[in-house]
């Protein structure tokens, strides 16, 4: 009388069926908590620099501006390597701005990834900060 027959290697076959799709959920996930980290460390950088750029706006060249960008980017490697920033200066005489725009070039490590998001190899990232450069002695 035994009822189990067929069972003995039903949890290796259940196991094998969810194994790879739990894996590609957990990467997925990990790949979102990278994308978010350079999303946020890069309206950071663009953040500060715009700062640095408004602060020190008659002292400094604007790759003074764009050193100090790429230093909030934590030394990463990928980060430099993989990211535009332009440095522009709008507005007019009387309201005089400067903008600092960056662009990174995530990568995406799950396999498959790419094309559910974007449908191409890399997803492209940006920040961009404008602020008003305050005159002096008004």
């Amino acid at each position: 009388m035994r009822t189990r027959r067929f069972s003995k290697g039903q949890s290796l076959v259940e196991f094998a069926l969810v194994f790879p799709l739990f894996f590609f959920m957990v990467t997925g996930l990990l790949d979102l908590g990278r994308a978010v980290f350079a999303y946020t460390t890069m309206n950071t950088a663009v953040r500060e620099g715009t700062r640095f750029a408004i602060v020190q706006f008659k002292d400094s060249p604007d790759s003074d501006t764009e050193a100090v960008v790429r230093s909030y980017f934590y030394d990463l490697k990928d980060f430099n390597d993989n990211t535009v920033i332009t440095i522009s200066h709008v507005g007019d005489a009387d309201n005089p701005k400067i903008n600092v725009h960056a662009i990174y070039t995530f990568e995406p490590v799950t396999p498959g990834m790419k094309q559910i998001l974007s449908g191409g190899q890399t997803i492209l990232i940006e920040a961009e900060s404008e602020m008003f450069i305050a005159p002096i002695g008004k």
